[in-house]
């Protein structure tokens, strides 16, 4: 079975920004009732969500921000703390709405924050899946194909969303002419992230003319 890279892309981060909408309206109404750090801190995730999830799935429509985000390890850091956010945003919000009663006083202010529970646990999870899928479909094959360094010196093009790397390069190697061994030339061949493809980018190789006959006596 072919995963669907780009359908899975789509759809978890369609689900990420409308969860993070959600999120920050939920936040936005605790923090008009109260203005507690745990409140506003889950306003500031969302936006920070919402952020993020434009700068990742902007790449495709502008190449520039491939010169940052294009770097694995970049991504893979922002991926990383986006989803821990998330879980101290959850973290908060259960220990504040948990264990209270909705019955007595506050009661929209209560039913806000157990929703908020309820939401936030889950765009953990997605952030969580997603942070998975990234370190095993373009981290590892990266790493793995094109060595440590190329996690942050080098660019590489996601599908939507930038959750599945697309070919990965691997590191150079040196080809030799027996025509002209004087002269090596770096050859550069990719690979698909899931290693089941793979394209070869000849060389071109100067040869050395052929000596002009010399005249006999």
């Amino acid at each position: 079975m072919v995963l669907n890279k780009s359908l899975y892309s789509k759809v978890i981060r369609g689900c990420q920004l409308a969860l993070s909408i959600v999120c920050l309206g939920l936040g936005a109404k605790l923090v008009d009732e109260f203005s507690w750090d745990y409140n506003n801190l889950v306003v500031a995730t969302s936006v920070i969500s919402l952020v993020w999830l434009v700068v990742v799935c902007l790449p495709q429509w502008v190449p520039s921000l491939l010169v940052v985000f294009g770097r694995v390890g970049v991504t893979a850091i922002g991926e990383f703390v986006v989803m821990v956010l998330w879980l101290a945003s959850f973290g908060v919000m259960a220990d504040q709405f948990g264990s209270a009663s909705c019955s007595r006083f506050y009661t929209t202010f209560c039913e806000v924050g157990k929703a908020a529970i309820a939401m936030t646990i889950v765009q953990w999870l997605l952030f969580v899946a997603s942070f998975v899928l990234f370190i095993m479909f373009s981290v590892v094959p990266v790493v793995r194909n094109a060595g440590a360094g190329a996690s942050f010196n080098r660019q590489f093009d996601y599908y939507f969303g930038s959750i599945f790397v697309r070919d990965v390069p691997l590191a150079s190697t040196v080809q030799v002419d027996p025509e002209n061994p004087e002269n090596p030339v770096a050859v550069e061949s990719s690979i698909s992230a899931d290693g089941k493809q793979a394209s070869l980018v000849e060389p071109t190789i100067d040869k050395i003319p052929d000596p002009e006959p010399q005249p006999t006596n």
